[in-house]
């Protein structure tokens, strides 16, 4: 994509930064971040700063499941409500695409070899744990009526436990970059339950690149797509012990019952992004874990 005007909202966050990077070259890019003092549920704010932007990366929210636990409403004001703003917003603006970030949150606690246009369930709603789940679902439902009544361009992805590089700065660490950390440091690794709970890794380089990809595919326009790395499946104790092993760390693992309710297992399928954009993960698990490792040991 070249010489268009790009909102990124959630810009200065570990993946819209790294999209940034990739963009910033050919194209003029608009950053929206509550790091930076902007509020998507200011929507005059919003708006003004949205003027003469052509695309919007959105990637904004509060977001992971443990956060919903402690910001039940924040969760769904700022996922439902903000997505809800920048789409009137682009509609005020002119604004006519929209790549909107939601999650394998979507697929609920046990799904493998998950497909974009499968049937998906969540769990009772009186469980805290599926609102963060809810909220995106309820934007992709969002992101698609906006496309169908105001001829917007629109494209869902489903990020599937994105990790990488300084991923620990922006305040969302997933289980990768916390063992990976912990272990150098010499810490007991916790491993919620018995770690039967099968996950991939995606790191951020790849999703970056899958992003990028479907910015420019025109056949992308109303679908959804997952992204990920089924070639990383991996239980958490497994993870846990390899993290180990690679940078040779005398951590103990810990197991920890958790009375929450967790996912079984979570695996994407990636054949309808490899159709549409050619898109192959690059960087396996053992490479991403020692990326991880090499940059923390510098940092």
């Amino acid at each position: 994509m070249k010489g268009k005007k790009i909102m990124i909202t959630g810009g200065a966050g570990f993946i819209g930064s790294a999209i940034k990077k990739k963009l910033e070259k050919d194209n003029e890019i608009v950053i929206f971040d509550k790091i930076l003092g902007h509020d998507l549920l200011d929507y005059k704010q919003l708006s003004s700063m949205m003027k003469d932007v052509d695309v919007v990366i959105h990637l904004a929210a509060i977001a992971g499941r443990n956060i919903a636990f402690t910001l039940p409403r924040e969760t769904m004001e700022v996922n439902v409500i903000g997505t809800y703003n920048v789409l009137n917003a682009m509609v005020e603006n002119n604004a006519k695409h929209i790549v909107f970030a939601s999650t394998s949150e979507v697929y609920g606690p046990d799904i493998d070899d998950a497909r974009e246009d499968q049937f998906i369930s969540q769990g009772p709603p009186q469980q805290i744990r599926w609102m963060y789940a809810t909220s995106k679902l309820a934007c992709e439902n969002f992101l698609l009526a906006y496309r169908l009544k105001h001829g917007i361009k629109a494209t869902v992805l489903r990020y599937f436990n994105i990790y990488g590089e300084g991923q620990e700065l922006t305040g969302h660490n997933g289980a990768l970059s916390i063992f990976t950390i912990k272990s150098i440091n010499g810490q007991p690794l916790t491993v919620n339950n018995d770690g039967s709970q099968v996950h991939t890794w995606c790191h951020v380089d790849d999703a970056v690149d899958a992003t990028i990809k479907l910015l420019d595919c025109e056949k992308a326009d109303g679908e959804i797509f997952n992204v990920g790395n089924p070639a990383t499946r991996i239980s958490v104790k497994e993870l846990a012990e390899k993290v180990i092993k690679m940078t040779k760390s005398t951590s103990q693992i810990r197991y920890a019952k958790m009375d929450k309710p967790d996912i079984v297992k979570r695996v994407p399928n990636i054949d309808k992004l490899i159709k549409f954009t050619g898109f192959e993960p690059k960087i396996g698990l053992d490479e991403g874990i020692m990326r991880v490792s090499l940059w923390k040991s510098k940092s």
